[in-house]
């Protein structure tokens, strides 16, 4: 018996599929017969903009579409080579056009996939639907017993939901969505609203999924055992009681053997691997990972850990490694480093971190030993108010520290910056834009992202929206059903304070109107960081935001290539 588990597009096609991944290792395991089969569409839909056949598909004039497939194969030959990856003029002549390509194509299918979803336009009235009936045809391979769809970003939503109708179609094969995406979503009236939709998984799916599968098996359908499982029961929708998996060392490694893993989109291959779950500190009044993971910071052991990275070395001939943990401790990075310079790995790898005052120099030094070569810092502001209103355990001087350290290690970083929380100052922000340009300039920063602070209802700064003041404008629609409720997120919400819009401190006068809009206030917070001349010049921050947003984990590999600094 088999499970088809789908990656659907769009994402950066440098991001390989972690969490299906582990779906896959984890079911198998623990179910001698059931085959989980892992398909990435993400990946197909790049390659069929490549090869011209999108471009095709959407009706664009014969001369264009070769003229994009030649730019589309230059830049997919840029990326994948050793030597002209580094060109970074090469970066921007070639691999920033084909990244607005891609976003065109995906923004084309997403406006069309979401009238279908809604019910306002049928599968024969656009030719696209044929390209994605040719993909249902794969997804139906076999005759699974349940089809899947892991949905990590919001630019995947109307992928997965239209292929899960488009699968309905076909067949009455159950469907389970699941992923990050749709963490913040209303779960009540999706389900109510599109009865195509068998389950959603909420939060950690490995237990969930296992025992959704074993139900399916045994033809049970009382489902009110399966965790974190979203289902009806006599036409109402039920939400099950949640559960996390306390020890992440019964934990498989992650099992990538169907992905093409030769076609993802770097010179070398980066693989991503977990050793920890939620986040240790959990304190930050606008972070939403407690509720998104559980109340719990779960550890694998380093023994499993080290094991993990020698198997995927092995198998894979992987070298390069994205710690996807939420915060790898001080602690914990000079423990894990230890432990791989003691084992002989010869890896190198990446992870998130919290620039606090334990983060020093030694510990740098060991990690740059053991195969670090990037650390991403949420830094988020360099005023001591600030971090102390927002619960964020640094300090400006922790911060700073740490980018010295850093420097001095040779480790490179990319420092995120988050504008607009509540009682963010105009005068904060220009200080924090000025000295982190600065900072960046001396001690050779890779990149600083500026991030716009979004309401969410998870957030702490929601539950206390009263006593800031903030009135909630709207909820963001996602999507407005033929004759149903519209579904919302509960996330991206818009809002304002008594007195001015939610992004006002962006504003240049005050006799500008309320900017309350997150495009608007984005754009403007763009402007503000070019006038301080973050990250360099305009073709290196065209360079760094084809590598931030289009090949993310490749970040890892510049860090890695470029020259070391001070190293002892």
């Amino acid at each position: 018996m088999r499970v088809n588990l789908i990656f659907p597009p769009y994402i950066a096609p440098s991001c390989v599929p972690i969490g299906i991944a582990y779906l896959k290792s984890y079911v198998e395991r623990n179910l001698k017969n059931i085959y989980v089969k892992t398909l990435d569409l993400n990946l197909e839909f790049v390659d069929d903009i490549v090869d011209g056949k999108i471009c095709r598909l959407i009706g664009k004039d014969e001369i264009e579409c070769v003229n994009e497939e030649i730019l589309c194969e230059t830049a997919k030959e840029i990326i994948k080579n050793r030597k002209l990856f580094y060109n970074k003029d090469l970066i921007v002549d070639y691999v920033a056009p084909f990244f607005s390509i891609m976003m065109e194509y995906s923004n084309h299918f997403n406006s069309i996939l979401k009238l279908y979803i809604e019910g306002k336009i049928r599968f024969d009235e656009n030719p696209i639907f044929e390209y994605l009936k040719e993909k249902v045809k794969r997804i139906l391979d076999d005759n699974p017993i349940l089809i899947g769809f892991s949905t990590l970003a919001d630019s995947q939503v109307n992928f997965s939901i239209s292929l899960a109708k488009l699968v309905k179609r076909e067949s009455d094969i159950p469907v389970v969505l699941g992923g990050p995406a749709y963490f913040n979503f209303d779960l009540q009236t999706l389900m109510e609203c599109f009865d195509f939709i068998d389950f959603i998984i909420v939060k950690e799916g490995e237990k969930a999924l296992l025992e959704l599968v074993k139900k399916i098996i045994e033809k049970d359908d009382d489902y009110s055992n399966v965790p974190n499982l979203v289902w009806r029961r006599k036409g109402k929708v039920v939400f099950n009681q949640e559960s996390m998996i306390e020890d992440l060392d019964t934990l498989p490694t992650p099992d990538y053997s169907d992905l093409e893993l030769k076609n993802y989109y770097f010179p070398e291959l980066v693989l991503p691997v977990s050793s920890a779950r939620n986040c240790p500190w959990k304190l930050c009044k606008f972070c939403e990972l407690n509720a998104q993971y559980g109340p719990k910071y779960r550890k694998r052991s380093i023994d499993k850990v080290i094991e993990d990275l020698k198997s995927l070395k092995e198998r894979y001939n992987a070298s390069n490694f994205l710690i996807t943990d939420s915060e790898v401790t001080s602690s914990r990075l000079k423990e894990l480093s230890q432990a791989i310079i003691d084992s002989g790995l010869k890896i190198y790898f990446g992870c998130y971190a919290r620039p606090t005052k334990s983060l020093s120099l030694d510990v740098l030094k060991v990690a740059y030993k053991s195969g670090c070569r990037f650390l991403m810092l949420g830094v988020e502001s360099l005023s001591d108010r600030y971090l102390k209103f927002s619960r964020k355990g640094t300090t400006r001087e922790s911060i700073i520290e740490v980018i010295k350290n850093s420097y001095k290690s040779g480790i490179k970083l990319l420092c995120y910056m988050l504008c607009g929380i509540p009682t963010h100052t105009r005068e904060e922000l220009l200080s924090d834009m000025k000295e982190i340009a600065d900072l960046q300039k001396r001690y050779k920063i890779f990149s600083v992202v500026y991030c716009l602070f979004c309401l969410g209802k998870h957030q702490e700064f929601y539950r206390e929206k009263e006593k800031y003041k903030i009135e909630v404008i709207r909820k963001t629609p996602v999507f407005s059903p033929v004759n149903s409720k519209e579904i919302y997120l509960e996330s991206w919400l818009e809002y304002r304070y008594p007195d001015r819009g939610a992004y006002d401190i962006l504003k240049d006068d005050d006799s500008m109107p309320e900017l309350t809009s997150l495009s608007e206030a984005y754009e403007k917070l763009m402007k503000m960081t070019e006038k301080f001349e973050l990250n360099g010049s305009q073709k290196n921050r065209a360079f760094l935001s084809t590598i931030n947003n289009f090949l993310f984990e490749t970040q890892l590999l510049y860090a890695k290539y470029s020259e070391n600094v001070e190293v002892d």
